[in-house]
């Protein structure tokens, strides 16, 4: 599958196919040093470089080679593998200096999924304050049917949780139902449409949106 728009400072946003249009989110150039830039490691590229290891990580062995399949923090090295994952996923992929680019901002977070050496797919997100926006995911269509896009997504909320991201924000095809079903399994709910917002073909984009759900007091 492959869904979801980003936007990063200077290009607009862009839809799940990569079509440049207005923003909902727009942070404005002038955005304030973040919890996530704050949290960031000085080793690593990207918001999520202090992701915590997710279950799948844990199963590791002690050889340092996954069971099955892996998410990882993507490094710069991956750069030309989810290029060619965006051309073989999007109408309009991102070229691969809008992902050097990404790594590079402190308010984007990006994910591969691997396995066995492979890469499979990846995960892009924007963190402003408590706020995210899922920029992109996409999984190899020769590994689709496998829940790896839920990997992904339960890494995503994984980091979300553990630095006070407490909503997150997407645009999908109203026709894509397998990208639909996905979102709403994971608790996203539509809050606008966007009318003939996409091209290639002509399609609305559906405004969805994830809540944390207030922790629960004794005696409520």
């Amino acid at each position: 599958m492959g869904g979801s728009g980003g936007n990063y400072p200077g290009r607009g946003r862009m839809g799940a196919d990569g079509r440049l249009g207005k923003g909902t989110m727009d942070a404005g150039p002038a955005v304030r040093r973040t919890r996530t830039e704050d949290r960031r490691s000085d080793a690593g590229y990207g918001a999520g470089s202090t992701v915590r290891r997710t279950r799948t990580e844990d199963s590791r062995s002690d050889t340092g080679y996954s069971a099955g399949p892996a998410v990882r923090l993507m490094r710069l090295a991956d750069v030309a593998q989810v290029g060619a994952l965006e051309r073989e996923c999007f109408a309009n992929p991102w070229s691969e200096g809008i992902l050097t680019d990404g790594l590079g901002n402190h308010l984007d977070c990006f994910w591969v999924l691997e396995e066995a050496g492979a890469l499979l797919g990846y995960l892009s997100m924007r963190v402003i304050t408590d706020e995210g926006e899922l920029n992109r995911i996409a999984i190899s269509p020769a590994y689709r049917g496998r829940g790896l896009s839920k990997l992904l997504m339960d890494t995503m909320f994984e980091y979300c949780r553990g630095h006070e991201v407490r909503r997150i924000f997407l645009e999908v095809r109203s026709g894509n139902e397998a990208a639909r079903g996905l979102y709403a399994s994971c608790g996203f709910s539509q809050i606008a449409v966007r009318k003939g917002y996409y091209r290639k073909p002509v399609e609305d984009a559906l405004i969805l949106r994830w809540e944390e759900e207030p922790p629960t007091q004794d005696g409520a």
